[in-house]
């Protein structure tokens, strides 16, 4: 059935946009952009019948397989009468933006970027959190107008917060979709690269916004036995966003990071 949460006020409804492999594996950022979105007076909209935006098998060439998912999609989206989708998945951004909701009139856009851009963004506060957040900028999130600018914009609200960008070099943490699935011999090296910035950041945090990157590098700091939680940037914005609290999580702690 349609997941609507109820807006704290009367704005339009928004559709999220929920994917395929994000759907079973960024669940804490869905939850987060709910929260997040509820808390500016948006209604939250997740339509029966979206799946994969496509971008996983066209990308690995398979055209035919990749057209009708997007086609469901599409249908989905455009049936729930909303005006404005949202992406959380950096790499699903393009496809959703260019194939499988172009000329539907629905407007595609980042969740960062669309939150960084509501005015009244500046009516939600935030409980401090004294640690360090690496933030890596996936190669997918750069090529996304005003993406990459809108975390460094929304990172800062929560106040003592120390964030540490990771190098620009390497460009690519190796995910690439499903690359690191099928080419780990390029895919993990490039991957080792980014976690030994991580490690020189002293981070207590690994901060990314895309669902392939975030198994990839996720599973790279558990080989390495390193407990650095990894999660989207969104989903530390909503633990420790304060204002409502019947509806709010509960904050990270060095503690909850530690186990």
């Amino acid at each position: 059935p349609v997941s609507a949460i109820p807006a704290a006020g009367e704005r339009r409804r928004i559709g999220l946009f929920l994917g395929c492999v994000a759907s079973a594996f960024d669940r804490d950022t869905h939850a987060a952009a709910r929260q997040l979105l509820a808390a500016l007076g948006y209604t939250v909209s997740e339509p029966p019948g979206q799946g994969c935006c496509g971008a996983l098998p066209r990308h690995a060439g398979h055209v035919s397989v990749a057209q009708p998912l997007a086609a469901a999609t599409r249908r989905a989206f455009v049936e729930a009468a909303v005006d404005t989708v949202l992406v959380s998945a950096s790499g699903c951004y393009g496809d959703m933006r260019d194939i499988a909701l172009v000329n539907s009139g629905i407007a595609v856009r980042e969740i960062g970027e669309f939150l960084a851009a509501d005015p009244q963004l500046a009516t939600l506060k935030f409980r401090p959190l004294s640690l360090t957040a690496a933030l890596h900028r996936p190669c997918s999130l750069k090529s996304t107008v005003g993406a990459a600018a809108a975390v460094r914009a929304l990172l800062p609200l929560i106040p003592q917060l120390n964030i540490a960008e990771l190098p620009e070099q390497p460009g690519c943490c190796g995910a690439g979709g499903s690359h690191f699935l099928r080419y780990p011999a390029i895919a993990d090296p490039l991957r080792d690269e980014r976690l030994d910035q991580v490690q020189a950041q002293q981070a207590d945090l690994l901060l990314t916004s895309n669902i392939g990157c975030r198994i990839h590098l996720g599973n790279g700091l558990r080989a390495r036995g390193q407990a650095i939680t990894v999660i989207h940037p969104i989903t530390l914005l909503a633990r420790q966003l304060t204002g409502r609290a019947d509806s709010l999580s509960t904050s990270l702690s060095p503690d909850v990071i530690a186990h």
